[in-house]
This record gives structure tokens, C-alpha cells and sequence, in this order.
């Protein structure tokens, strides 16, 4: 996706893990993150993963949904910002957060997954398996986060907007001023759920934190006040702040630091808010500025990706480009009250349609039918011509044999080179003539009661005969 500064800047990005089936033991997927940590999920029957993979215990498993959601458990307690992946049925949805870094996937080793298919080596064209899901660019937005790498200490602090909030395991805190986050176990995601319960009910405008795994995601809101955050009394936390195109690793997000309510973009507009809006109006409801232009698409089942690429030694983009029409011009999309009509209405496509037959020209053209009008050419029927065609053998069922007398058969186009044409839909009408037919049984069977008269009065002359020489 492009700004209106021609930079190729990525506004939001998604991906999935589809499943076809169960996978097998020993099967395993890989996900590596913007520090460049790899997190392997092995799924096994119980027994164990392999080396440092991480187990996916699918033993009890009886569906691809069960799959899914064992599988969702364990990148819950291992990926930062886990919020992203969202079970889905058969599929596991990875929607980019604003926040949210790169993540690559590697499916090579799970041929249960589709997306093993994506992304064919362009020398050898092998399926690697391995797509990324991007990075909202950091000139669009204006972000922080913060990730528990690890459970917190008991006692450990951290301060948002003033309130203290202390992890404690027991339930005391010192000060007594301090919130009270509970914690237990090891699971660094627990205590980021129960953090978050505590500033729902402490901090003004919770909804700007959201918990998402193991990491506390915190966007600024269009209206409220700026956020400082220090978050360097946790252990084995990591931090970071992005605004402006420029990304801070800290857990101090305070004075200079702090999350403002308002970021640059552009070098020249203030921007309100986590993120640049997709499109920007003037106040006479013109588009100011586009920051979503393009979509670009990595399949997974083979086919040619759709993102710019390298062909023949060529730049080519094979993306799709959306047009909104021109800035500061009422010609596409505009932002006014009141009643309208559109300006310019052009179309060159057509929306989905399903199959609905298909049909069959004279010239043998199978083309197949849509239920929105379109039509698609897909096959063609051939016709055979014989030298002697009055040599093939008869077969049942009105078919017919090529034989040494009727020579080898050639393949026509229907309507050429003496062969006939093709009528779909027909049933070959009777070569008899029906009334004849009739006349010629009426007179058959005429005759035949002639005969039979003839011969019982053969028979009773006989019979009177026989009676007078008695």
C-alpha cells in the first residue's frame, strides 16, 4: 500500500493458517518475530517436541478446530502481541496490529497447511512455505508497547499515568497506595490479563491499553491526553515507542518519551490519534490524501502472487491498484452532507458469479454459464470424418467402430472439412415415415386375414368331404 508520498508504506496487512487436515506427528510450524526469536510448533501425540520446539499436545484432537485452538493456546504463551492470531474453525486468522512487528511464517514442514504451497522458488519454482505478514509502516502510526518476556517479580512496578500498579504474588503491597496486580505461575500472559483488569478499573480511557498475549499494546485516542508509561520496575520486560517513522526501544515512556495524543506524518500534517486515517478530507469534503491505494496479495495455493515482483529482469507490479479519484478534485471519493449523485461511473469487471451450465455451440465451443451474466469459453467438442464412413462396424446402442475399411478417423473442427455441425440440447428425429409405416401394416395384415380365410375354407371343404364319403 502506497501514501501520497510514492513510498511503498504498508497501511495494514493480514495473513492465515489454514488447515486441510489433522497433522501428523512431527509436523511442526515456525514463527519468527521482529527480535528475530523463532517459536516452533512441533504437534505431537503428548510424548514430547523435538529439541527446543515447542509441543502442541494434539493427541485428543478429533477435528482441525480442536488443532487450531491447542495450537492458539501455545502461541498465547510464547509470541509476543498474540492478540494478532485468532482461531477461525479450520483456519488460524493473523490480523496485523498497529503495534504489532513483522512475523514470518514458515509452514514447510506442515503439509497439512496450505500455506505450505506459497511462495514457489522463482529458479526452481518448489513451494517454500514461508510468507510474512508486514508491519504497519512506522511514518503511519503512532503506537507503543510494551512485552513480559517473562512473569514478573513479586514487588515489581509499573507506573501509567501516575498509578502505580505492583505485581504481588502473596497480595500485599508496599505502599499500600500502590494497585494490587495479582499474580501466579509462569505464564507472563496471566499477569498482563490481570494488569489490564486493574486499569480498566484505574486509568482514564482503559480502552487505549489492550492486552494481547504477553504484550500490553497502548494507542493514543483522537481526543484523550497524552500517556506516559514507565515500565523499567518489571523484570524481563522489553519496550518500545512508535511515532512519526521513527521507532524508541524504552521502557521509560515518560516526559520527552511519552505516548503524545498527536504524531507528524508526512513531515508536514499534525495526525491525531494511533494511525493515519485511510483517507484524509478537506474541509470542502475533497480527498486531501490517500494512504490505501493498492492491495497486494501472496497466494497460497500456487498461483502467481499478486505484489510487485521481479520479471525477466523487469520491476513489474502485479498488485491491485484501487483508484479514488484525484486529490483536491471532486471526481471519486467524497466527504459532503446532504444528498448526491455519483459524477463518473466506469466498469470494466463484473461482481463474483457462481456456476450455473453450461451451453454447446455448432461449432462444438463448451462455454460455461454464471449466474451474473459472465460467460467463459472452455472446452471445444471435435468431430471425426472417415474416407468410407459406410465400412464402420455397428455397435449397440447406436455407436459405431472404425474397421480397416473405414480407415483411420480424422479430428475436425465442427462445421469444417466436410464434418457437420453439432446440435446441443436435440434428440435425432425418426428417419420413418409414419404413415407409410402404417399403410404398409394395414395392408400386411389384410393379407394375412385373406389368408387365413383361404385356409379355413380349405379346411371346412375338407371336413364336408370326409363326412359325404361316410
Amino acid at each position: 500500500m502506497t501514501t501520497d508520498s510514492g513510498a511503498s508504506d504498508v497501511y495494514s496487512a493480514r495473513g492465515q493458517i489454514e488447515f486441510s487436515k489433522i497433522p501428523s506427528y512431527g509436523e511442526a510450524i515456525s514463527i519468527t518475530d521482529r527480535l528475530g526469536s523463532t517459536y516452533t510448533f512441533e504437534f505431537t501425540n503428548g510424548g514430547g517436541a523435538t529439541g527446543s520446539n515447542i509441543e502442541v499436545d494434539i493427541s485428543s484432537a478429533t477435528s482441525i478446530s480442536d488443532v487450531v485452538s491447542a495450537l492458539k493456546t501455545k502461541i498465547d504463551a510464547n509470541v509476543r502481541d498474540s492478540g494478532r492470531f485468532v482461531a477461525n474453525g479450520t483456519k488460524m486468522d493473523i490480523i496485523q496490529s498497529a503495534a504489532g512487528d513483522a512475523l514470518t511464517i514458515n509452514a514447510a514442514s506442515c503439509l497439512s497447511v496450505l500455506q505450505s504451497q506459497a511462495n514457489p522458488d522463482p529458479t526452481t519454482g518448489i513451494a517454500t512455505g514461508i510468507y510474512t505478514v508486514q508491519a504497519v509502516d512506522a511514518a503511519l502510526k503512532n503506537t507503543a508497547r510494551i512485552d513480559f518476556d517473562s512473569m514478573p517479580a513479586d514487588t515489581d512496578t509499573i507506573t501509567i499515568d501516575g498509578v502505580v500498579f505492583e505485581f504481588t504474588t502473596d497480595g500485599v503491597i508496599d505502599p499500600t497506595s500502590d494497585v494490587a496486580v495479582n499474580i501466579s505461575g509462569s505464564d507472563p500472559a496471566t499477569a498482563v490479563a490481570a494488569l489490564k483488569v486493574a486499569i480498566d478499573s484505574n486509568v482514564n480511557e482503559p480502552n487505549r491499553f489492550v492486552a494481547s498475549g504477553r504484550t500490553l499494546n497502548i494507542y493514543p485516542s483522537a481526543s484523550g491526553a497524552d500517556i506516559e508509561v514507565d515500565a523499567t520496575g518489571v523484570t524481563g520486560a522489553s519496550g518500545s515507542k512508535t511515532a512519526s517513522g521513527t521507532t524508541l526501544s524504552t521502557l521509560n515512556l515518560t516526559g520527552a518519551n511519552a505516548i503524545t495524543n498527536s504524531f507528524v506524518f508526512n513531515g508536514t500534517s499534525n495526525e491525531s490519534g494511533y494511525i493515519v486515517p485511510a483517507v484524509r478530507f478537506n474541509a470542502d469534503g475533497t480527498p486531501k490524501y490517500f494512504n490505501v491505494d493498492s492491495v497486494d496479495i501472496e497466494w497460497a495455493n500456487g498461483a502467481e502472487d499478486m505484489e510487485p515482483a521481479v520479471k525477466n529482469g523487469q520491476n513489474v507490479d502485479l498488485g491491485i491498484d484501487l483508484f479514488f479519484g484525484n486529490t483536491s478534485t471532486a471526481d471519486g471519493l467524497t466527504h459532503l452532507s446532504g444528498n448526491f449523485a455519483p459524477n463518473y461511473i466506469t466498469q470494466d469487471g463484473a461482481k463474483f458469479g457462481n456456476f450455473a451450465g453450461v451451453s454447446i455451440g455448432s461449432d462444438g465451443i463448451v462455454t460455461a454459464l454464471f449466474d451474473n451474466g459472465e460467460t467463459r469459453p472452455v472446452a471445444q467438442i471435435p468431430l471425426a470424418t472417415f474416407v468410407n464412413p459406410n465400412g464402420m462396424e455397428a455397435r449397440t446402442g447406436n455407436t459405431w467402430i472404425e474397421t480397416d475399411n473405414s480407415g483411420q478417423p480424422t479430428v475436425r473442427t465442427a462445421g469444417q472439412g466436410g464434418a457437420g455441425t453439432i446440435n446441443s440440447a436435440s434428440l435425432e428425429a425418426s428417419t420413418v415415415d409414419l404413415g407409410t409405416e402404417f399403410t404398409n401394416m394395414i395392408t400386411t395384415q389384410r393379407a394375412y386375414s385373406a389368408a387365413a380365410k383361404v385356409i379355413t375354407s380349405a379346411d371346412e371343404m375338407l371336413d364336408e368331404l370326409v363326412r359325404i364319403k361316410r
